[in-house]
């Protein structure tokens, strides 16, 4: 190596030895409050940002209740029907006219009792003779309204959470029955039942009201509580 070269091989190992070597003092004092910080504020989010905890079930949804329509006490003459099969009435719209005398009177009416999905139980047209104290038409709970039955655990499992009350938990109901991811938003219901053993389905379950309109039975859950997302990933 020539006197020429030295220099600069030497300014070289020089900065090699800079880079290696331990870290200069300010590093040390400002480096590691930055990383204090930055740990500070990931653990403060993680405390802030909470998760649903909750029991994962099965739905089974259906309209929350049916009401049987009677033909009159008396055998009597159909003259019009001004509802069809799958029609929506509310209370108190005519479902079926019979044949009385000049003028059409209330005793010659047969009306809904309440609001909801009209199903005829048998045909009827206008001369049919019907005779007393028959089902003529099933009124169903309107189609914004479920009675759900959520299966938890197998019956040889103990009641789950016998301490908890469970009025009133929310329930998110996941789209279900085979229908394509995306197209069905989930729906939301609130217990209204303490969990209970179904002798037939062989599942402890427990009852609940919404969810939105002409949804299948899919997944349940239901949330129980929240906790930080901190605690969760740390599992205590």
């Amino acid at each position: 190596m020539s006197d020429n070269e030295l220099p600069a091989a030497t300014a070289f190992y020089d900065h090699i030895d800079e880079v290696l070597g331990p870290p200069p003092g300010r590093l040390y004092r400002y480096g590691s409050g930055v990383m204090l910080l930055v740990l500070l504020m990931v653990a403060g989010v993680g405390l802030l940002l909470t998760v649903r905890q909750g029991i994962d079930g099965r739905a089974s949804v259906g309209p929350d209740w049916a009401h049987e329509v009677m033909s009159p006490a008396e055998a009597t003459r159909v003259r019009g029907v001004p509802v069809r099969d799958g029609d929506t009435v509310r209370a108190g719209d005519v479902l079926a006219i019979f044949v009385g005398g000049d003028t059409v009177r209330a005793a010659d009416t047969l009306r809904a009792g309440f609001a909801g999905i009209v199903k005829c139980q048998r045909l009827l047209t206008p001369g049919t003779i019907v005779p007393a104290g028959r089902p003529l038409f099933l009124i169903t709970g309107l189609q914004t309204h479920y009675s759900i039955r959520i299966a938890l655990l197998p019956l040889g499992y103990p009641a789950p959470g016998p301490t908890m009350d469970w009025i009133g938990k929310k329930v998110i109901l996941q789209p279900g029955g085979g229908q394509p991811e995306g197209e069905q938003p989930e729906g939301e219901a609130s217990v209204i039942s303490d969990p209970y053993p179904d002798s037939v389905l062989k599942y402890w379950m427990v009852d609940a009201e919404g969810g939105p309109a002409r949804r299948p039975d899919g997944p349940a859950f239901i949330i129980t509580g929240r906790k930080s997302l901190i605690r969760d990933l740390l599992g205590f």
